[in-house]
């Protein structure tokens, strides 16, 4: 008889009177973004971000400035030219064998005997505020070669220390980093390669730590301004042998070699040198700075 008490307390306990342990409310879901208002580009309008992350042009004309949010007319890109610009915001164009910088026009000769200058593949860069390299490739000899020249002289000169090299002879872009740091985007058969280079004019070309990129579709790459950080978009993940159905966000630390996927982002996203990502959404240009909400623009 003195057990039954304790039977009692406990079966009052486990199933009489004890409330019910309320359940945690489920999380709100996440609100959809507002829908973009329809802006006049069209969803494949090239996107080229300035060397210093201030100005994005869009299609070759409009010149957006994510800091105030507008966006100008600032001269046509004549198909097939080349804008690029230096870390201090300097903006040059290469355009029929000629570079167009502050007004004043350079004249960049063939270096292949007999071979006019409408018959190569050209890309350049600022190698610093003073100079500018240029690289051509002659498709049909499988050759390359390049010249550099001091902004302050009129003559092209062979760098001591030989050429920028990509994983292919032909080489579709570079794109200006911190210190001698270029990242080097080229191509071959049908595939591209994506790397990152130390180069210096006298003593040439060094590697950088890093996975092997390469790719069947498009890749877009950029490099801090300071420091030592490549954001790459791309569907196919470093050392993959395919892509995957969306491209990705990449971060490549280059001091290390480490990468870590950012996760998915919208076909034919462009990073800025700070990671800001930029694309076409339903005719409008839209950012995304890391951890910011999405903003979008028209002109």
């Amino acid at each position: 008889m003195r057990s039954l008490p304790l039977l009692c307390v406990s079966l009052t306990l486990c199933a009489c009177g004890a409330a019910p342990t309320p359940k945690a409310p489920a999380p709100a879901a996440a609100p959809a973004p507002e829908a973009v208002e329809p802006g006049p580009f069209a969803a494949d309008a090239t996107l080229r971000w300035r060397a210093d992350g201030a100005a994005l042009r869009v299609a070759g004309r409009w010149v957006l400035t994510p800091a105030d949010g507008l966006m100008v007319p600032q001269g046509d890109t004549p198909p097939g030219a080349l804008r690029f610009s230096s870390l201090r915001g300097r903006e040059a164009m290469l355009a029929d064998g000629v570079i167009t910088l502050d007004g004043e026009r350079l004249p960049v000769p063939s270096w292949f005997e007999g071979r006019p200058v409408a018959e190569l593949s050209m890309t350049a860069l600022f190698i610093d505020e003073d100079r500018i390299y240029v690289h051509q490739v002659d498709p049909e000899a499988g050759e390359a070669t390049c010249r550099v020249r001091a902004l302050a002289e009129t003559e092209w000169r062979l760098p001591s220390g030989g050429c920028i090299e990509g994983g292919f002879l032909q080489v579709d872009a570079l794109v200006r980093g911190p210190g001698p740091m270029v990242g080097v985007l080229s191509s071959g058969e049908g595939v591209g390669d994506s790397t990152v280079v130390y180069f210096d004019p006298r003593k040439g070309q060094g590697p950088v730590p890093g996975p092997t990129w390469a790719s069947v579709g498009p890749v877009q790459m950029n490099l801090t301004a300071q420091g030592g950080t490549a954001w790459i978009v791309t569907a196919q993940p470093p050392g993959a042998a395919t892509a995957g159905p969306t491209p990705h966000l990449y971060r490549w630390d280059l001091m290390d070699g480490k990468t870590e996927d950012l996760g998915a982002v919208p076909p034919g996203a462009s990073p800025s040198p700070d990671g800001t990502l930029a694309w076409i959404e339903n005719g409008a240009v839209c950012l995304r700075a890391p951890g910011a909400a999405r903003r979008c623009f028209r002109p």
